[in-house]
């Protein structure tokens, strides 16, 4: 293994799995309610890396997940230091190698599934908010009417940038940076 691989951002690697093998982004999806993201994110908050041999969340172990990792990670009202171990790697994610490798939406709903997770924690401590959101207002196009509403939030000291701002700010993202 490279080092490069080892020094790469687990939540951009995740990603990429995710994307290679079609995972289920919805949060309320009725079907699978984003299992693999659920199981994914908990081997995340334990130090897990996807390009480790010990990465257990694959599409190829559907019916294994649960033997191996125990039940399925709740939709939501994760533990406070499982987000809190999330938050410490998705903050360090770069949002541009996430959308270089992944298409559009999707990258941008794996982002969502991410705020999700961790809203309790990022409600108090703005941590993906202050990583994130100027990420983000890189991206979008001149003029669009959601920059207003990224440079409140990154002003705000109160305000973190939650899973449904994303659906709000989509449509104004540039043209060119929708191709993953």
């Amino acid at each position: 293994m490279s080092n490069a691989t080892i020094d790469r951002n687990a939540f951009e690697a995740l990603c990429e799995l995710a994307a290679s093998e079609h995972w289920c982004w919805r949060v309320s999806c009725s079907t699978c309610g984003h299992m693999y993201f659920r199981y994914g994110f908990r081997e995340l908050a334990s130090g897990g890396r996807p390009a480790s041999e010990a990465w257990q969340t694959r599409e190829r172990q559907h019916h294994e997940l649960e033997r191996l990792l125990g039940p399925a990670p709740p939709l939501s009202c994760w533990p406070v230091s499982e987000q809190e171990a999330l938050i410490s790697v998705f903050s360090s994610a770069s949002i541009d190698r996430i959308a270089s490798a992944v298409k559009f939406p999707e990258w941008l709903a794996y982002l969502g599934l991410a705020l999700w997770h961790t809203q309790e924690v990022e409600r108090r401590h703005r941590v993906l908010t202050r990583s994130w959101v100027p990420q983000l207002l890189a991206r979008m196009e001149p003029g669009a009417g959601s920059l207003a509403l990224l440079n409140a939030i990154l002003k705000s000291r109160t305000r973190p940038l939650e899973w449904d701002d994303l659906g709000t700010i989509e449509g104004d993202i540039r043209p060119e940076d929708t191709h993953g």
